[in-house]
């Protein structure tokens, strides 16, 4: 099964005949446009419906011709809907699993608190929800990465979250997508470790086979 992972697009989707052919394509939060960010801080169901207009008109044109079979997303912090329009074919799912030849995929939107944004939540909020992942996990796709793994922001800061660590190394999953941090060199780059494929997939692409 050939997959494809992206993430933090921020509106500014891709010719889809630069996406490569898979048979899942994967977006890792952040997929929606700030329009205009600073309305969002006043007034977030605004750029709610904002987003939800962009959906329903841009991005369910676009997506009709991205060649892959299936698109599954998990939201990330810039991205205030929590469901897709009824004319969009990407799966948008929040804690949930996608099962596909006998591959499961689960997607968690979490990350930690900074500014006013979306799908942020405490320590405790975000075990919760990691411990959710299930053990026979294939492919854990998140916003946010693991503490200390393709996280090192412009000034040095690993940015991670260290809850989503603690669950990445007790899952053993074959691969684990994220975004959230895309300042130089720290994203589009995979790094394997103890069994597992790290992928920070913002604003590139990363294809894998599973």
């Amino acid at each position: 099964m050939r997959v494809c992972a992206i993430s933090d697009l921020h509106g500014k989707l891709p010719n889809p005949t630069d996406i490569p052919a898979c048979q899942v394509l994967i977006i890792s939060g952040d997929l929606c446009p700030d329009i205009p960010f600073h309305q969002a801080l006043n007034d977030p169901e605004l750029m709610r419906l904002r987003q939800m207009d962009w959906l329903r008109t841009t991005y369910s044109a676009w997506e009709k011709h991205v060649p892959a079979s299936h698109i599954i997303m998990t939201p990330g912090n810039h991205d205030w809907v929590t469901y897709l329009p009824e004319n969009c074919r990407t799966v948008f799912l929040v804690d949930e699993d996608f099962v596909l030849n006998a591959r499961r995929f689960w997607c968690t939107p979490w990350s930690e608190p900074y500014g006013d944004f979306n799908w942020q939540a405490s320590p405790e909020r975000r075990r919760e929800a990691f411990a959710m992942i299930p053990m026979d996990v294939s492919v854990i796709i998140a916003h946010a990465p693991p503490k200390g793994i393709l996280d090192t922001t412009y000034y040095g800061i690993q940015a991670g979250c260290p809850e989503f660590l603690a669950i990445c190394k007790a899952r053993h999953a074959r691969h684990v997508t994220f975004g959230h941090i895309h300042e130089g060199k720290r994203f589009g780059a995979s790094k394997f470790i103890d069994g597992t494929y790290y992928h920070n997939v913002a604003q590139t692409y990363v294809e894998f086979d599973l």
